[in-house]
């Protein structure tokens, strides 16, 4: 009875120790899947920044030549009156004076800051008003372009009234119309004969700074974007004649070579000898 006593605590010792070896052997095991797993994701980790910046050269290189066209006329385009595009600048306007005149010495001023909307660089002849139907007057009325004609010819022909000679001053008419009225006073009737010309000038010291209109920002955007897409023309057809650069395969690639390494089998196995490493040490 004795003896089968002390064997049984033999038996009992010798499991204690196996169960210790084994459990000893299963932390080690954890230990080296943790190690496994932390190493894994660092070199995921690397992996993913590695294919990132890949990726970006790869784009940057795809795109360098159109965003640098966008840029250069981008940047030729702010350095023009007209402004820079998308953006509402603060425009220098000058003030400008329009002046008409006619033969009869009579003057009439006009005066803004910026551009006046509708230049007309003309000299017109007025003829005399004669009877149409229906109690109407009718007179002819005939313009020339001043365009390329001095300030001064302009006024010399019209304080002199040189009807006669508009055609060897100014060329060809722009443009002829006959004018109809009615009620008109005894001194409209009876006028003679006369020119009525536009005199525009600007004053260069006499300046404020306005912020643009929006539809003139617009207009300046939309000639941008013609311009650039125009150049654009350019890097396009290079690349066209030397197709030595498929974005999507180098991406492919790219993502082939630093794919990320499936780490969901290692967590499942090493979750198991965690579950049946804490179920043995209760």
């Amino acid at each position: 009875m004795k003896k089968s006593k002390i064997n049984g605590n033999h038996l009992t010792k010798i499991q204690e120790l196996k169960k210790k070896k084994m459990l000893l052997k299963m932390k080690k095991e954890i230990e080296k899947l943790e190690f496994n797993k932390r190493h894994l994701k660092i070199s995921n980790f690397k992996n993913k920044i590695i294919r990132d910046f890949n990726i970006s050269m790869c784009t940057v290189r795809l795109v360098a030549p159109y965003a640098l066209t966008a840029g250069i006329t981008f940047g030729a385009l702010s350095l023009t009156p007209l402004g820079m595009p998308f953006i509402m600048d603060n425009k220098k306007q000058k003030k400008e004076t329009k002046q008409t005149i006619d033969s009869f010495g009579k003057v009439k001023y006009e005066e803004q800051y910026g551009a006046f909307k509708d230049y007309y660089y003309t000299i017109s002849y007025f003829g005399k008003w004669k009877p149409d139907k229906d109690s109407f007057y009718s007179r002819e009325v005939i313009s020339y372009s001043t365009t390329n004609v001095s300030d001064d010819k302009v006024e010399k022909a019209v304080n002199d009234n040189e009807i006669n000679s508009l055609e060897d001053i100014f060329g060809k008419p722009i443009s002829k119309k006959t004018e109809k009225q009615n009620n008109l006073t005894n001194d409209e009737i009876n006028k003679e004969p006369y020119l009525e010309a536009n005199l525009y000038s600007k004053n260069n010291s006499d300046y404020i700074y306005a912020k643009e209109t929006v539809g003139e920002n617009v207009t300046v955007t939309a000639l941008w974007l013609i311009i650039t897409l125009l150049c654009e023309y350019f890097p396009l057809s290079y690349r066209a004649d030397h197709p030595d650069f498929d974005y999507y395969e180098r991406i492919d690639n790219i993502n082939y070579k630093y794919s990320n390494i499936n780490i969901k089998e290692l967590e499942k196995k090493l979750e198991i000898k965690k579950a049946n490493y804490y179920r043995l040490t209760r």
